[in-house]
């Protein structure tokens, strides 16, 4: 029985491919792994909820490392937005914060927010300090040890010499190059390997993105501030440099003037095996994801998203099935006129397992 109903599947989804109500296809599909979503993390500043962190602070001209590195990521993002085929988040785009940047004392949150939004690349900027110390300047970036995520670790060496070397070209003494610093007190990654010291490293890798901390130059030298950080325009030189090493590693091309980028539909299905199938549904109104650009196609199907779904199908205000049980409804769609389409079961369970991401080969329950 699993084996004819399976059949009748691979039918029902290769015409669902094909069924001329869904070939309006988001233009961009077949690009949708070109795209790269990035996520820049501006270090300290705000948690939301009226606390602050300065972060490091250079005691002769009063800058404060939260507000510099808010301004080279502000920078940053919109260079970056300057290339085809990249979408750019903030953890905070102001000095207030928000609750991805709290609380204070813990970074994991930033990293989290970073994963909500299907990132590719976390960049945590920062200005380092060495106290009262002014022999030490340059930058540097704290990258990962790969005990857990070996490709992750290896994209954020990548990306890091690539950033190390722009920067250097600015003339950053960039010597100190990729840091890779292993826990203090014995921490380890759930396969028993030392973890990194870092906290957006080591939860980076947990989460499987590459997540680094880019160490443009010491704000306790008041060399590093004179040279590179008195200024808006030498800010964006900055931003500029750390841009042109990311886009380096991804092959990422300027746009056109007036060109303007038509993103995925969902972000989280770029590399998911339905995601021909979920862009087409959403394209004939039968889904339309859960907000924010994404559809969570291995999440829990509900009952609410269910009944949107076979009321998208049907062509009908979904209003009129709300509350009915779902055996009713799916009786009022096949068969009861102006609902029916002569849907078949397997056809049910085809749209169904589609829009969760179970395949059908391995995960049809009779």
């Amino acid at each position: 029985m699993k084996r004819i109903l399976s059949f009748f599947l691979t039918l029902v989804l290769t015409a669902a491919l094909l069924c001329p109500a869904a070939l309006a296809v988001n233009e961009t599909a077949a690009k949708d792994r070109d795209w790269v979503y990035i996520t820049l993390d501006p270090g300290h500043g705000g948690d939301g909820a009226g606390g602050n962190d300065s972060g490091a602070v250079n005691e002769k001209y009063g800058y404060q490392e939260a507000d510099l590195v808010l301004k080279i990521g502000l920078y940053l993002k919109e260079e970056l937005e300057t290339y085809r085929n990249v979408h750019v988040d903030m953890t905070r785009s102001d000095r207030y914060g928000t609750s991805a940047t709290a609380p204070l004392s813990k970074v994991e949150n930033r990293v989290l927010y970073a994963a909500e939004q299907c990132s590719d690349l976390l960049v945590s900027l920062h200005l380092n300090s060495a106290g009262s110390n002014q022999s030490v300047h340059g930058g540097l970036i704290l990258a990962s040890n790969g005990n857990y995520d070996p490709d992750c670790a290896k994209v954020i060496d990548a990306v890091g010499t690539n950033i190390l070397a722009q920067l250097s070209r600015l003339g950053i003494d960039t010597s100190r190059g990729l840091v890779k610093e292993g826990s203090h007190d014995g921490t380890r990654y759930p396969n028993g390997k030392l973890a990194d010291y870092y906290g957006i490293v080591r939860y980076g890798q947990l989460r499987h993105i590459p997540a680094m901390i880019v160490e443009h130059c010491f704000v306790s030298s008041n060399s590093d501030c004179e040279q590179f950080l008195s200024s808006d325009a030498k800010l964006r030189a900055i931003a500029q440099a750390d841009a042109r090493g990311i886009a380096a590693y991804y092959g990422l091309e300027k746009k056109d003037p007036g060109e303007v980028d038509v993103e995925p539909l969902f972000r989280d299905c770029r590399s998911h095996w339905a995601k021909d199938y979920i862009n087409r549904a959403a394209d004939a109104g039968w889904v339309n994801g859960v907000g924010g650009g994404l559809f969570q196609p291995d999440g829990t199907l509900t009952r609410a998203m269910f009944v949107t779904m076979l009321a998208g199908l049907a062509g009908v205000d979904e209003a009129s099935l709300r509350g009915l049980p779902v055996i009713t409804t799916i009786f009022l769609l096949m068969v009861v006129p102006p609902y029916g389409l002569g849907l078949t079961f397997p056809m049910l369970y085809a749209i169904i397992l589609s829009s969760t991401g179970k395949k059908t080969s391995t995960h049809m329950e009779v």
